[in-house]
């Protein structure tokens, strides 16, 4: 529980203020419906733009230090289900 930061949303209706509910925020990367109307393609490309804000904030306070292999460690510390790949294309 708790919110976590996500940065800029990219206007998809969550996190507005920069913060999001932590497990909205895994039920919607993690296919989740997290109350949503939105599936298929939209609902992955709105995960993604959640995912990379929570990365955006991850590397940011590693100073820019973190690569994917240690922001993918990290966001798995937190509990998301994600690999390197992703966080790298994301």
């Amino acid at each position: 529980m708790g919110r976590v930061p996500v940065g800029d949303a990219g206007g998809v209706g969550l996190g507005s203020d920069g913060w999001v509910e932590r497990d909205d925020l895994l039920d919607l990367i993690h296919g989740g419906d997290g109350g949503l109307p939105l599936s298929g393609g939209r609902a992955d490309k709105r995960a993604d733009r959640l995912l990379a804000g929570r990365i955006r904030e991850v590397h940011s306070a590693s100073g820019g230090a973190y690569g994917s292999p240690r922001v993918t460690a990290e966001l798995r510390g937190e509990g998301f289900r994600v690999n390197e790949k992703r966080v790298a294309r994301v």
